[in-house]
């Protein structure tokens, strides 16, 4: 699993959720969209969950880069408003969550690849 989002407090945080589910292993973490694309390519994580709102590049050029070079890849974008989330799924994610779903959804969106 890569983590993308430009808060380091927000990628802490999740690595934090995520160390508790032992089927899930953080690979990197990205600070902005154009470090996600050189983790994406060089890490080739099962997972990458990608914030939407970053500066230098954002979650949904990223996603839009990321699927272009790597279709496989699943990325699950994390959005502040419900509106991005078709957005995100525009840009190629296999799904999309709101960054205040309970840990159980964010936990099931990256264990299927249905979308959210």
């Amino acid at each position: 699993m890569l983590i993308v989002d430009d808060s380091s407090y927000a990628r802490d945080g999740l690595r934090s959720i995520l160390a508790h589910d032992a089927a899930v292993e953080v690979v990197g973490e990205a600070e902005n969209g154009c470090d996600a694309i050189e983790q994406a390519m060089r890490l080739r994580p099962d997972v990458i969950l990608m914030d939407l709102q970053m500066p230098a590049m954002d979650g949904l050029e990223a996603t839009r880069c990321i699927k272009t070079h790597l279709p496989l890849q699943r990325v699950i974008c994390l959005a502040v408003h419900p509106q991005n989330g078709s957005a995100a799924l525009d840009a190629g994610a296999s799904s999309y969550l709101l960054k205040d779903a309970p840990r159980d959804q964010l936990l099931a969106a990256i264990r299927g690849p249905a979308a959210v």
